[in-house]
Parts: C-alpha cells; structure tokens; sequence
C-alpha cells in the first residue's frame, strides 16, 4: 500500500503541475464555447477560493491546477487523498476481492489469447504512430 500511496500522490502532483503549466491557457485558447468556458472558470475559481482542500479530496489534480491553488495547500492535501484512496483500494482488495493469482489461474487460455492480443495491438499502434509521425 506504500507503493500505491506513493504513486497516487505522485500522480496527483503530476496532474496538479499540467493544470498549473498549461491547463488554464488551453482552457481559455480561442475556440467554440469560450465564452461558456471562461464563466466555468470563473465559478471554479471562486469554488477553490472557498473550498480548496476539500475540492481537492472530490475533483481532479489538474482542475486545481487549472485554478491556480497554491502548492503549499495542495500537496499536504493531496497526500492525504492519496492515502485515502491507497487504503481504501487496498484493504477492500484485500478484504473483498480474489488474489492476482487466483484471477491468473481463472482466467486460463483466454485470457493469455486476450493479453497476447493487447500487446499485438498496442505494438502495432506504437509502430503506425512512428510511421506517421516521421513522414
């Protein structure tokens, strides 16, 4: 649960840090509903003003990114929306739901022909984006 801890906060600083860097920017770029746009964010500003952490805990990182909250309110937030969230996956797991190995042994031949699959398409994706990306 440790590494998932440390994974969800990473992953909530790293989302936090694209709002900040580009997320308002795209949100007010020219384009259709900008004026629907920037009254949402507007609304969302004054949101976080009132109730930054606690918005932390129900939206995602980069909206409070988008809205500019501070770091030093976001990220002891952050961490413990992190926790939260790592024990409740993880004693729930735990507690409700089969091991891996249990799913790996249930699954069988289908499911290796589904996972071979996977990895054949996400290949073939990586490879067509190459092609393209270099021509």
């Amino acid at each position: 649960m440790a590494v998932a801890w440390a994974g969800a906060t990473t992953g909530g600083a790293a989302g936090w840090l694209l709002g900040v860097k580009g997320g308002r920017s795209l949100l007010t770029a020219p384009g259709p509903l900008l004026p629907l746009r920037l009254t949402l964010i507007a609304r969302g500003d004054r949101f976080y003003e009132r109730y930054g952490p606690v918005a932390v805990l129900f939206t995602p990182s980069w909206v409070a990114g988008i809205h500019h909250m501070r770091w030093s309110r976001f990220l002891p937030v952050n961490a413990v929306s992190a926790l939260i969230w790592a024990l409740a996956f993880g004693v729930g797991a735990y507690l409700l739901g089969p091991s891996i190995s249990d799913i790996a042994a249930n699954t069988g031949l289908a499911g290796r022909l589904l996972l071979g699959a996977l990895l054949v398409l996400a290949a073939v994706v990586v490879a067509w984006r190459r092609i393209h990306r270099s021509a």
